[in-house]
């Protein structure tokens, strides 16, 4: 038994494997995994003050502690800890109904008042399992905003559409999490915050300088000032310009010869990903790095 669940966890994350996203499974800090551990030791339940004692202060601690870490108002920010993104994007829309649609509580979405919920094209497709989930009626009731080149949302199309206990879906909350976390955030502070973006920004910015460099490569929304880098890689061979032949593939339509040039491109790209495998900086292979006018 023992062996079988050190073998398991050893083996629960697989680097090795192209499609390995670091970004998804972060490696936590020391600090963080001893104060997880402290919070399975004690078991918490955040539901009520009664099952949890001091940790559901602890739990507006740290959001106050976030929310000055990232610039807002500490005395008016409020927060729960959840289970990941999904959940975080399903407590967006809950908290955005009860607070424009207040009867909806108890008469529910179709009651009579008119709404409408945005989001963007290139939004994670969590937002379309949660708001089925809250039951809005997705064809009628949803405004997809366009995206720019640079896969931003397209500010022009928006301009031209629209306590706990009651807002969170789970009851029971365990609290394992929110002990990690005040843990990290006191070990690394506001300063050791700062160098784990600044460290990523400066990474993003070596790696766009390098491939700015490289014949065939070409960065998709290099505009973008954040710490994922993506890019396309062409054979310099076959393609003498590879901004041109980026443009050539968002611009194109569903010929046949179309199809198979991109199916060339992509495939080229593929095999230089998978020889080079998990050498130096790593790279994950993302299906789909920008979207086709």
């Amino acid at each position: 038994m023992k062996r079988r669940l050190v073998f398991t966890g050893a083996l629960s994350k697989c680097w090795e494997d192209p499609a390995s996203v670091e970004n998804v499974i972060t490696t936590p800090c020391d600090a963080a995994i001893q104060g997880a551990a402290i919070g399975l030791v004690a078991n918490p339940n955040l539901v009520y003050s009664e099952y949890c004692g001091m940790a559901e202060e602890l739990e507006r601690v740290v959001v106050r502690q976030i929310a000055n870490l990232v610039g807002y108002d500490p005395q008016q920010a409020t927060g729960v800890f959840t289970q990941g993104g999904t959940f975080c994007n399903l407590y967006e829309y809950l908290f955005g109904i009860r607070k424009a649609l207040p009867q909806s509580k108890n008469l529910g979405l179709e009651y009579g008042q008119d709404y409408r919920m945005i989001n963007s094209q290139g939004g994670h497709y969590s937002n379309t399992t949660n708001l089925s989930l809250l039951g809005v009626n997705i064809s009628r009731k949803t405004i997809c905003i366009k995206l720019t080149q640079a896969s931003n949302m397209d500010l022009k199309d928006l301009v031209e559409g629209q306590s706990h206990l009651q807002s969170t879906i789970e009851c029971s909350r365990g609290a394992a999490g929110l002990f990690g976390a005040y843990s990290a955030l006191n070990s690394l502070g506001k300063q050791g915050y700062q160098i784990l973006i600044a460290h990523g920004l400066q990474n993003a910015d070596y790696l766009l300088d390098r491939l700015a460099k490289s014949p065939g490569a070409v960065v998709v929304a290099a505009e973008n000032c954040g710490p994922s880098v993506g890019f396309r890689l062409y054979d310099p061979v076959r393609v003498s310009d590879p901004i041109a032949e980026l443009l050539i593939e968002k611009t194109s339509t569903n010929a046949s010869e179309n199809q198979q040039r991109l199916a060339d491109n992509t495939s080229y790209h593929r095999r230089i990903f998978l020889n080079r495998g998990k050498v130096g900086l790593y790279t994950n292979w993302i299906q789909y790095v920008t979207h086709s006018d």
